[in-house]
């Protein structure tokens, strides 16, 4: 049951990034302010929504299979998700956007989004899941000893 709930997870998050993006390509391109610009930015919002998403992500794995469960194993799964998530989009961008081949898209998002966006979003994840793991632990000890 928890391998079905960690897909389920999964695959909420691939949408959820893929909701994302789509609702970049919707935003009207010209902004008004340029404190819009810069706050709405594809990269500045790749970045702060894969963070987020992560942070989702550590809270949602340490519900489901407790506070035992391994970071490493959440990172990889979190690594790959986040990448199958990016490469989705470019191929979709390409479809949206003809001219454009999947190299010269993934390409141009790999050192400007990509990269960065997994350092920082894989940084939330393990700060998180460390914290709140940690805190799971003490919660059910505090528990345990009242009994």
């Amino acid at each position: 049951m928890a391998i079905i709930k960690r897909l389920a997870t999964d695959l909420l998050i691939f949408s959820l990034f893929v909701a994302q993006y789509g609702v970049l390509q919707v935003m009207p391109t010209p902004l008004s302010s340029m404190a819009a610009l810069l706050i709405l930015s594809p990269p500045v919002v790749w970045i702060v929504s894969a963070s987020f998403l992560a942070f989702l992500r550590a809270i949602s794995q340490i519900r489901i299979l407790g506070p035992a469960a391994f970071l490493w194993s959440g990172v990889i799964e979190w690594i790959a998700v986040f990448s199958a998530s990016s490469i989705f989009t470019c191929w979709v961008d390409t479809i949206l956007h003809p001219p454009e081949s999947f190299l010269t898209v993934f390409g141009f998002n790999l050192f400007i989004v990509f990269v960065p966006s997994l350092i920082l979003s894989t940084a939330a994840y393990c700060v998180t899941f460390s914290s709140f793991a940690r805190r799971a632990v003490f919660m059910r000890a505090v528990d345990d000893s009242r009994m």
